[in-house]
C-alpha cells in the first residue's frame, strides 16, 4: 500500500499532510490513484475474477489523479510513499544507536529524514529530528558538523538534496565535515567532478574528506560499510585506516559478491594521513591481533603499520586476545610473549 504526502509552500517544516491511495477516489471521496493516461483519468488497474469475488490490482503509471480540498491538489510537491519505515531510516537509526553506545564523545546528533511520517514512535524522541529539505540540510551543514552520514539514491551530481547548487550556498568555512555516503556514484572520479570531489575542493567550506562509491551501491549492503567505518573509530582515528575498514567485510559470506564489489569501488577523497581526532586523548588504547601470525600488538606498535588490513582483528583488552589464542608481541607485549 502506498500513500501520497504533500508539502505546502507555507510553513514548510510543519505543514505536511497525508493522502491515502484509493481506486474509488472522486470529488466526494478524497484520495489519489494512478490514471490510465493524460487524457484518460480513470484508475489504471487490472481486474482478476476469482471464484467468489473480484479484485482490482492498481498498475503504476506516470499520471496521478488527486481528489480533495483545493489546498490539497495544488501543493509545492508530492511524494509517493510506502506505508512503512524506509530502510534508509532504520539503517541510520541503527548507526545512531551504535554511535551513542560506543563513541560517547559524539554526543550531538541532528537527523534529517524524508520519511518522518512512518518512523516508529520510539524513534521520534531524542536527538533533533527534521524533515529532509534543501533548506534544512543547508542550515545543518553551515553549522559545521563533524560527521555527515548520507544515504539515498545517488548519482555523480549528488544525494539527499546535497548537490552543487546547495554546495555553492555553504558558508561553513574552516568548520569542514567528514562525509560518509553509501549511495551510488557520488565519488565517480571519472567525471568532472562528482559531488564528493567538489565538496572537498569547495573554497568556502564543504568537506575535509568524503567517503563514497565510484560506481553503484547496493541496498542492504552499503549501510554495512558505513557502519564498519564508524566501528573502526574505536581503534583508530587514521582516515585511511577508517576507509580500509571496508576490507573487514571481504570474508562475509552474506552477499559476498556485492561486498567484494563495494570493497573495490568505495573511494576516499581527502588526505589519507589525516587523523579525525583532535588530541591523542581521543584515541582509544586498543589491541590489534594479526590473524595470520596470531600475534597480539598494542595499537601503537611499529608492526601494526606493516600488517595487512585484512589480517587485523581488534580487541578491547589483552585478555580477550590471549583467550582467543593470540601470543603477545615480543616488542610491545613482551610479558605475554611465549616464544
Amino acid at each position: 500500500m502506498r500513500r501520497l504526502e504533500w508539502t505546502l509552500p507555507t510553513l514548510l517544516e510543519k505543514l505536511r499532510e497525508v493522502l491515502h491511495f484509493s481506486l474509488t477516489a472522486d470529488r466526494n471521496n478524497p484520495g489519489w490513484y494512478y490514471a490510465k493516461a493524460a487524457n484518460d483519468l480513470r484508475p489504471n488497474s487490472v481486474v482478476i475474477d476469482l471464484i467468489f469475488f473480484r479484485i482490482k490490482i492498481p498498475i503504476p503509471t506516470e499520471w496521478v489523479v488527486v481528489y480533495g480540498p483545493n489546498a490539497d491538489i495544488s501543493p509545492l510537491r508530492y511524494d509517493v510513499d510506502k506505508e512503512e519505515t524506509d530502510s534508509s531510516i532504520t539503517q541510520q537509526e541503527e548507526l545512531r544507536a551504535w554511535v551513542r553506545s560506543n563513541l560517547g564523545r559524539i554526543n550531538q546528533v541532528q537527523r534529517l529524514y524524508s520519511d518522518v511520517t512512518d518512523m516508529p514512535a520510539g524513534s521520534l524522541s531524542g536527538a533533533g529530528l527534521k524533515t529532509l529539505t534543501s533548506e534544512n540540510l543547508e542550515d545543518e551543514l553551515n553549522g559545521g558538523p563533524h560527521f555527515v552520514s548520507l544515504t539515498g539514491h545517488g548519482y555523480s551530481g549528488g544525494v539527499a538534496h546535497l548537490n552543487e547548487g546547495l554546495m555553492n550556498n555553504l558558508t561553513n568555512g574552516h568548520k569542514t565535515f567528514i562525509a560518509v555516503a553509501d549511495s551510488c556514484l557520488t565519488n565517480q572520479f571519472d567525471v568532472n567532478d562528482a559531488i564528493g570531489e567538489k565538496l572537498v575542493k569547495y573554497p568556502n567550506g564543504g568537506a575535509v574528506a568524503y567517503v563514497g562509491n565510484s560506481r553503484y551501491s547496493w541496498i542492504g549492503i552499503g549501510d554495512d560499510f558505513r557502519l564498519a567505518f564508524f566501528k573502526a573509530m574505536k581503534y583508530t582515528r587514521n582516515l585511511a585506516m577508517l576507509n580500509d575498514s571496508r576490507c573487514y567485510l571481504a570474508g562475509d559470506t552474506n552477499g559476498r559478491p556485492y561486498k567484494i564489489w563495494t570493497i573495490f569501488e568505495q573511494t576516499l577523497m581527502g588526505d589519507p594521513e589525516m587523523n579525525v581526532y583532535r588530541t591523542d586523548l581521543d584515541a582509544y588504547p586498543k589491541y590489534i591481533g594479526n590473524h595470520k601470525t596470531k600475534e597480539l600488538h598494542r595499537s601503537t606498535c611499529q608492526w601494526v603499520k606493516r600488517m595487512a588490513t585484512w589480517n587485523m582483528r581488534y580487541y578491547d583488552s589483552i585478555e580477550e586476545g590471549i583467550n582467543l589464542g593470540y601470543d603477545g608481541c615480543a616488542f610491545c607485549l613482551k610479558a605475554y610473549d611465549h616464544g
